[in-house]
């Protein structure tokens, strides 16, 4: 795991920072529409790797596929 991996959301704003465990969150606004993004998450070195699509329901909990960057 990367701890303090930049994890952006496309077209969300800000971003969040990955924990000393690697896992991260990223809450949407409470009147999100049903949506596809694209998550990506940068290295300290500036290596990135994207999830996409990652569909977004309103209300509900999504959970990404775990980032293997080699």
């Amino acid at each position: 795991p990367i701890a303090g991996a930049p994890v952006t959301v496309s077209g969300q704003p800000g971003r969040t920072r990955s924990g000393s465990d690697g896992g991260w969150f990223y809450f949407f606004r409470p009147d999100q529409a049903a949506t596809n993004v694209t998550v990506t998450a940068t290295l300290p070195d500036g290596r990135t790797q994207s999830r996409s699509p990652v569909p977004v329901q309103p209300r509900s909990t999504v959970i990404v596929e775990s980032f293997r960057i080699a």
